[in-house]
């Protein structure tokens, strides 16, 4: 399980990550509960759920 925080969200979240398909360098996000307020643009970093301080990755945030 990882964390999840966004601009919008102050706090991580659980979430999904895994590869989007496309085949490119892309991955794919999915909160474990619906998020309001995460917009394309936004920071979106990946934490180790377990340690809620490791960083496991990042980028920004292209479609909703």
């Amino acid at each position: 399980m990882t964390g999840v925080q966004t601009c919008a969200l102050p706090i991580l979240r659980p979430a999904t990550v895994r590869r989007d398909g496309s085949g490119g360098a892309g991955w794919r996000v999915v909160f474990d509960e619906p998020e309001f307020g995460v917009s394309p643009g936004q920071a979106c970093v990946i934490y180790d759920a377990a340690s809620g301080s490791r960083v496991l990755g990042g980028g920004f945030i292209t479609r909703g």
